[in-house]
């Protein structure tokens, strides 16, 4: 390892996802580690897309490009984008074997963007419940409250896939 050769060989596959809040937003759980098959050395289909780790050629970014419009978003925000995507046509991968890690367990952790002490908690709270009923709003789910209404179609899912399919199969 000291010569940037990793010894493991095991590679990274998000396979728990939960539901968080009122609003029903989804959080990942950290990855899991699984021996990939022997003998393949192709990158491995998984349900999934990860922010932590993400290739893709640079037109996905232009056909799917992050929504700037969902202020106080974390839990959701990963899956927003991978059903942007899936329905976009786009399949997600992860490596045959780890080439990246991330200390998740360092000593002297920033400060996450909803820990800030500066920040108006009523409106961080309301700019988060807007995020995710915008969010519920692109999935075609029932919303009950106002939210930004801004440029839904440039954000919104895309016509290659259902996002009902998506539900069913994963």
């Amino acid at each position: 390892e000291k010569l940037g050769v990793s010894k493991v060989t095991s590679t990274p596959i998000i396979c728990k996802t939960k539901f968080v809040g009122n609003l029903g937003m989804t959080k990942h759980e950290a990855a899991e580690e699984i021996q990939p098959p022997r003998g393949i050395s192709t990158p491995i289909l998984q349900v999934w897309w990860a922010a932590g780790i993400s290739f893709s050629r640079g037109h996905r970014i232009v056909r799917v490009p992050y929504d700037g419009r969902l202020p106080m978003v974390f839990d959701g925000e990963e899956t927003s984008m991978a059903y942007r995507m899936w329905t976009h046509g786009y399949d997600f991968y992860t490596f045959h074997h780890s080439l990246v890690f991330h200390p998740y367990s360092r000593k002297n952790k920033p400060p996450l963007f909803w820990e800030n002490e500066k920040a108006d908690r009523k409106a961080r709270d309301r700019d988060r419940r807007r995020s995710e009923t915008r969010l519920r709003s692109i999935y075609g789910l029932p919303t009950k409250s106002d939210f930004d209404h801004e440029e839904l179609s440039r954000f919104g899912l895309g016509t290659r896939r259902e996002l009902t399919k998506f539900w069913k199969l994963f």
